[in-house]
Formats: C-alpha cells, structure tokens, sequence
C-alpha cells in the first residue's frame, strides 16, 4: 500500500453534507427516467451510485473512495445520525473499480431518489408513481457486468420507514412489489436472490438502488464488521512490514480482517506465550470490551507502552473517550486522531495514540 499517495487524498475538501434542503422541488432523480413498457427499455451507463457506511466514518471512506476511483465527483455526504450514513457521488469510470472499496458497508447502484413524500397515503402512491418510472434495467446490467449473468432474473427487496408517515414498511413493500410485477413481471423474493433491491423511505423523501457490493457472508455472526476494520487499519496506516496486535480480542475477527485486508508481517492476538517482545509492535488495533477497560484506562495504556516501539500507534475504539484522554495525559501517548464511531447503536470513539520517544 502506498501510503504517500493515500496521504495526498487529504488534498481533496471533504464532499459537501446533504440535508435535504438542497432538493427544493422535491424530484430530483439522478439517474434519468423513461416511463416506457418494458419491451422498450434500452439499458444505459449507470454513473451514479451510493455507499452505506457506519456513522462516524464518513471522512475515512471518503478518502477512500477518492483514492480507488479516480475521477469521482459530486461527492456528498448524508448523514441519518444514526448507526449509518450514505455517501452519494458519480463515478464515469470502469465500474469493476466499486469491488475494490472496503471501507464501506454497502456499494449500490442508484436508481432513484424521489422527494415531496407526504406522511399519508398520498405520500405512499407518489412513491409508487416514480418507482414506477424509475430505470431499473440498467442497474441490473450493471451487475450482470461486474457478476455474471444470472440464469434467472430473481429479486430481493428491503424497504424501511424513518419518519412520522402513517404508512408502514410492509405496506411500501407490497406496493413496490406490485410495481415491479406490473412492470417487469417479476416478484420480489426473500433471502438468496442475486438482485437486491433496497428502497428506505427517510422523512419527505426516499432513495432506491440495486446493491452491487455487499458484506462478506463471514461478516455477519462477528464482532467486528470488516469495513470498520478496514477503517481502523487506514487511520493507523497499517502497513506489510508492520507487527502487529490486539491485546483485546473477543472472536478475533479484528486481526483476521487486519490480516487479509493490509497483510501486515505478524498479528498477534491476546497474551500468547510466543507473542511479540515487548517494544517491537508496530499498530495496535483494538476494541476492548468496557467491562475489561472501564475504570483500568491508565493499566491499559502501560500495556501498549510496554508492547509499542518508540512512535509506533495505538487505534482504539473505545465508548469513555473522555476516561481515555485523561489517562493519556498521563501515560506517555500523544493523541492523533480522534473519529466518532457508531457501532451496534451504541456511540464510540476511535483514538489513534503514537508512543512518544
């Protein structure tokens, strides 16, 4: 990994955050409409696409995204304030590139986003008009491109309701469904289709996309997911030369993602009795349990500065951050980099310690 060209990625100013006013007559689509039978559908280049990432990691993923696709625009960033957040750009380049981003939970084509969604029933059929027009053939193409051709055009379909609207998800699925069995003669199935479709309906307006990119089924059942692995790895400039270790492992999925991910020389994991010796980690990378840390911050950092080379880091997501800033001040750390981290609903703090000569 060349970290002075992922460095220089800093250069670029932040994607602008997305708060909904900007959508002043409430129909903007960025991905063109026809409203044809389905027989006259002519798929086209898909250029507009979104990710969704864990909150608090926007910046990260952002830097990301710039440094594998180069020639991305109209980046901006939309936060839900919760567990995550959505980063929306256009990208004209090859689409094969998308695969190689692994800082964000999902990659989706597109589709649509449509605006001036009431709270009542009227809201609800306005929705099911512009789904109705919306292009999903391109976006399927677009999958068949970068997967293979499917021998059965099977779909699944996700759809959530944020807001105080007085219809529910299940109602916005058996609407949507009803369109796309009108329109394309197809009905959404459950777990297991290769198309998935994700609709999410978020106060007066909704976004709807095809997902190209998802999680690796190892994810799911694991502690740590690997796009905030990945994420911390960045923030601590992990490298293949580097040794390094959690001394906090639960299901030590933070080490294996580590591993495969950057392919650092060693990963250690825990008190091993073949670990490393103390002052030749390079990056430690660890989420302790706050049972393990509550109250002990300053027990916890000696034990990075016994294992630490001399200006080597320590990434920690922690949930007291304010626990662990005191205990720095004490310990000899200098704090480089402090992210907030959403993870399973609960709020949390990513710090980048360096060990002080």
């Amino acid at each position: 990994m060349n970290l002075e060209e992922r460095d220089a990625v800093d250069e670029q100013p932040l994607g602008q955050e997305y708060t909904g006013d900007e959508e002043d007559d409430g129909d903007t689509l960025f991905v063109d409409i026809d409203g044809v039978p389905t027989a006259q559908l002519r798929p086209r280049k898909v250029y507009d696409y979104y990710t969704t990432v864990l909150g608090g990691l926007e910046a990260v993923a952002e830097k990301d995204l710039r440094y594998h696709l180069k020639g991305l625009s109209k980046i901006r960033v939309d936060r839900e304030g919760g567990r995550q957040s959505r980063l929306f750009f256009r990208y004209e380049r090859s689409p094969k590139q998308l695969l190689e981003i692994r800082s964000v939970e999902r990659i989706m084509a597109l589709i649509g986003i449509v605006g001036r969604i009431t709270v009542g029933k009227p809201g609800l059929f306005r929705l099911a008009e512009r789904i109705l027009e919306a292009d999903l053939a391109s976006a399927v193409v677009l999958h068949d491109i970068l997967h293979g051709e499917k021998e059965e055009a099977r779909f699944g379909l996700a759809c959530t309701v944020s807001g105080d609207h007085r219809f529910s998800s299940s109602e916005v699925y058996q609407i949507v469904q009803t369109v796309l069995e009108a329109k394309y003669d197809v009905i959404p199935e459950g777990e297991g289709a290769p198309y998935r479709l994700h609709l999410q309906v978020m106060g007066r307006r909704a976004v709807f996309g095809l997902e190209l990119a998802s999680p690796l089924p190892a994810d799911h059942g694991v502690r740590v997911p690997r796009s905030l692995a990945y994420c911390l790895g960045l923030m601590a400039k992990v490298e293949e030369r580097d040794v390094c270790l959690d001394p906090y492992p639960v299901d030590g999925s933070l080490m294996r993602h580590v591993g495969e991910l950057f392919g650092p020389k060693q990963v250690f994991q825990g008190v091993e009795e073949e670990g490393p010796e103390d002052g030749t980690v390079d990056r430690i990378l660890t989420i302790p349990m706050s049972r393990d840390v509550a109250g002990n911050e300053e027990e916890m950092l000696k034990g990075f500065a016994r294992a630490l080379a001399p200006r080597r880091t320590a990434t920690v997501l922690v949930e007291d951050r304010k626990a662990l800033e005191e205990a720095a001040g004490r310990a000899p750390f200098e704090i480089m980099m402090k992210t907030p981290v959403r993870l399973r609903g609960r709020a949390h703090t990513a710090v980048v310690l360096r060990k002080k000569e």
